[in-house]
């Protein structure tokens, strides 16, 4: 087995047997299909980086369980967040360095605080009726910025997040952002503004983060500008722009049920989230 497609043809597979072996009753049998599928993704080597932690932690979290429902739902879960992910480079790592490669650099340095130019403010579902909260802080412990908040779909809200002011952020002849950043198992989104409007198309690139508790258990992830999708409203807006990194000039973070190909986001689930962010690199 080797690639991205492989993969994901195992795993779609692997629910197209599992959908209708729970819906005839057979719940154990599958749970018993999708733990195998796991399984074997993680022995071949198949499954690496992000992906391998989404399927561990969902392995444990099955495992722990003595209910069968919850163990087969914990598996599907985990493969619906997979499946939803872009073929980015997303990697496990020891800790974000404090220095920046020749072919990277520091956009934003979370790791002492939040500096007070850049004027964070939290955008919520409240502004068509929502009750979703979030905001953005500094964590002492973590040295990076804590992204937390609850989000609700009542009212038919379904997403919290937060904004920088508009300004110029240095990433001219960039192809991509990397972020590092260690989370709860969630699905989020790194969006992009290329004017200074407040109702205006938003770049939206999801990525997902693996529950993580130590210090030192950081994810980097790359986000290229051609993989990002151009937004307004949760509605996709075909004919926008290609971004491009000098444009860019508002920065944010995203939870929400609606993911950035405008579907809602498999095995979405509302309540309080957590994700710490160390930095935001531009890279060529």
């Amino acid at each position: 087995m080797s690639g991205g497609g492989g993969m994901r043809g195992v795993l779609t597979a692997a629910i197209a047997r599992g959908a209708p072996t729970y819906n005839s009753g057979n719940v154990a049998g599958c749970y018993e299909i999708y733990r195998a599928t796991a399984q074997q993704l993680l022995e071949s080597g198949a499954a690496q980086g992000v992906v391998r932690e989404t399927l561990r932690e969902a392995m444990m979290t099955a495992g722990r369980s003595a209910d069968a429902d919850k163990a087969a739902w914990a598996m599907r879960r985990a493969f619906d967040s997979i499946l939803a992910m872009k073929p980015s480079t997303q990697s496990s790592v020891t800790a974000p360095s404090s220095k920046a490669s020749s072919k990277a650099w520091t956009i934003v340095d979370f790791m002492h605080g939040l500096s007070p130019a850049h004027r964070w403010e939290p955008m919520n579902d409240s502004v068509m009726g929502g009750v979703s909260t979030s905001a953005l802080s500094h964590s002492e412990t973590k040295q990076a910025a804590l992204f937390k908040g609850r989000v609700q779909t009542a009212n038919n809200g379904g997403f919290a997040s937060v904004r920088s002011a508009n300004m110029a952020w240095g990433a001219d002849g960039a192809r991509g952002l990397r972020i590092w950043v260690n989370g709860d198992n969630r699905q989020y989104k790194m969006c992009v503004k290329t004017d200074d409007k407040i109702n205006s198309v938003t770049y939206q690139h999801d990525f997902f983060v693996p529950a993580s508790s130590i210090n030192t258990d950081w994810t980097q992830i790359d986000l290229p500008f051609d993989e990002f999708t151009a937004t307004w409203r949760a509605q996709i807006v075909a004919d926008a722009p290609r971004l491009i990194g000098s444009n860019i000039r508002q920065l944010g973070f995203m939870l929400s049920k609606f993911a950035d190909t405008g579907g809602v986001v498999g095995g979405f689930q509302p309540g309080e989230f957590s994700l710490y962010v160390s930095k935001v690199l531009a890279y060529k």
